[in-house]
């Protein structure tokens, strides 16, 4: 009856949580040239390297591209992409980035559009680094948006 109940947990979670895991680990070892030039100042956690690989999807190699494309897809539920920043990533996403952002997004952000959405997972990528006014002002335009 315990065997029972722990695979019964362990499928909940599956269900849960998705590939995900699977999808980070592919996305971590196809990503680790692309994470250390384009993202070498990110924490782990949280999905902050999930979305400083967004927020240059332009830039990416070959093999990275499509595991971060893979991730993107994978559904609301999941854990490696904030909800906000999925918000920011999808088509039709408008929101001006705040002007509170403007000199967080040229230091931290360098080479994505202030006009994309890309420049939204930037900086969540970049938190700690962003000032307070920014913060509040992306979170606020991320409710508002679309």
């Amino acid at each position: 009856m315990r065997h029972l109940a722990l695979t019964a947990a362990a499928l909940a979670t599956a269900m849960t949580f998705g590939p995900a895991p699977q999808a980070r680990a592919d996305m971590m070892s196809a990503c680790a040239g692309d994470i250390s030039s384009l993202c070498p100042d990110v924490p782990n956690g949280r999905g902050r390297i999930s979305a400083c690989l967004m927020g240059y999807s332009d830039k990416l190699s070959a093999a990275c591209g499509p595991e971060v494309a893979a991730v993107a897809a994978s559904g609301s539920r999941n854990i490696l992409v904030p909800s906000g920043v999925r918000k920011a990533l999808r088509p039709g996403f408008q929101a001006p980035l705040p002007a509170s952002c403007d000199a967080d997004a040229a230091n931290l952000c360098s080479g994505i559009p202030a006009t994309e959405g890309r420049v939204f997972a930037c900086l969540y990528a970049r938190d700690a680094k962003v000032g307070a006014a920014c913060k509040g002002d992306i979170d606020a335009a991320l409710k508002a948006a679309n």
